[in-house]
């Protein structure tokens, strides 16, 4: 059973890699986190497939994508293409 809900996110900006998965699974559970609120934040132009989507969204350098309470929660985030620079952060 999950305890207090939390923050996590990139420590620093990073470099994807080609479909990088962002929603990793919790260090103590068994499944990975759903992000009732999340922010990303993209420095150059990319796609992205959030929950299963299967068709990728194309996000301009530098729009991002955040998303707070009262919406679908993220259980995925893809970062579709590598060498993209960027940063994220979750609350679940």
């Amino acid at each position: 059973m999950p305890g207090p809900g939390g923050y996590v996110g990139s420590p620093n900006i990073f470099v994807s890699t080609a479909n990088q998965e962002l929603v990793t699974k919790h260090p103590t559970w068994s499944y990975p986190y759903a992000f009732r609120e999340f922010s990303f934040l993209n420095y150059a132009d990319c796609h992205v497939k959030i929950n299963g989507s299967s068709d990728p969204i194309f996000l301009k350098a530098e729009q991002g994508f955040s998303m707070s309470l009262g919406l679908i929660p993220v259980k995925s985030f893809i970062v579709v293409e590598s060498g993209i620079e960027c940063q994220f952060i979750g609350a679940y």
